[in-house]
């Protein structure tokens, strides 16, 4: 077995959840415009401009966290570390 295929083998263990079918999902789902203001709010700007920094977006179930993940040009933002 391979490390990335040990690698996936865990995290499936870890957590049983598709998080690539609920970001497809969360993607089709969202209108258009929601969540752009994140990229304007000034708390997103000093952690956008700041070095080795990491945003943690929190909130209570149901929020939209999931949504504003699926934001178009969020994924310049994001680094993938699994493929």
């Amino acid at each position: 077995m391979t490390q990335g295929e040990e690698t996936k083998q865990l995290i499936d263990w870890l957590s049983p959840l598709q998080y690539s079918q609920k970001h497809e999902i969360s993607s089709d789902i969202r209108q258009p415009e929601t969540g752009t203001w994140l990229f304007e709010h000034e708390l997103f700007k000093e952690w956008e401009n700041a070095t080795a920094s990491k945003l943690w977006i929190w909130g209570n179930p149901g929020t939209g966290k999931t949504i504003l993940a699926c934001v178009s040009g969020w994924s310049d933002y994001c680094v993938v570390l699994m493929q």
